[in-house]
């Protein structure tokens, strides 16, 4: 439809959606094709925010591949359209994407510090759980058991502030490796229980929503 009416901004649109879907299906291959033509276009129509945003998507699916090399590519390029657009917002969840890449820990704490600058700045407490919940994961893996007791539960407390059950799930999954780790098992007991609560939330927040998509369908 799109094509026949010439609508540029609806043709690449669409084919993010489809590349975004393919990578969702694990086909790496026809999500990396889709995605390119979606950044052509967005390229020709000028719209560098969505260059970005599809960049990423590119990235992510190189780094499914194990290509971090081309992730990091497609990262930091998308990296430097939202420092030209002076977007706070996209800069911190591009860095925090590249500390994902990254294998190196001291990078990806950089990485990770950098996006929480930002998030603070911007008072994004949803992603900045993300953040700190994978910071704490780094310096779990490094011993840094202090430090990562303290990221996590920085990440519990915007997680909670903000609602996002997901996030609160995972900081508390966290939490119980951390409590573990530091031989603290009476605290690493009471944190699997609230993981598993919040776990289960999840599920069932996630069937209510397919009911609700299925009776629209209906409907």
């Amino acid at each position: 439809v799109y094509e026949k009416l010439g609508n540029n901004p609806g043709i690449a649109r669409n084919l993010g959606n489809i590349g975004y879907i393919y990578e969702m299906l694990d086909e790496n291959k026809k999500a990396l094709e889709y995605d390119q033509k979606a950044i052509d276009m967005y390229e020709v129509i000028g719209d560098r925010w969505s260059v970005a945003v599809n960049l990423i998507n590119l990235g992510n699916t190189y780094d499914d591949m194990g290509d971090t090399v081309k992730a990091l590519e497609c990262d930091e390029r998308a990296l430097a359209f939202y420092m030209e657009m002076g977007d706070k917002g996209g800069i911190a969840k591009n860095l925090a994407n590249i500390g994902n890449i990254y294998t190196d820990y001291s990078k990806k704490i950089d990485s990770y510090l950098k996006a929480l600058k930002l998030y603070e700045e911007i008072d994004d407490k949803n992603d900045a759980a993300l953040a700190y919940n994978n910071l704490g994961s780094v310096y779990q893996k490094q011993g840094r058991y202090s430090e990562a007791l303290e990221c996590e539960l920085k990440g519990l407390k915007f997680a909670s502030e903000v609602g996002a059950i997901d996030r609160i799930r995972n900081s508390y999954f966290s939490l119980v490796i951390v409590d573990s780790s530091m031989n603290n098992f009476k605290a690493a007991y009471e944190h699997q229980k609230m993981y598993i609560f919040y776990k289960d939330s999840v599920i069932n927040l996630e069937k209510e929503k397919k009911i609700t998509q299925l009776e629209m369908q209906a409907d």
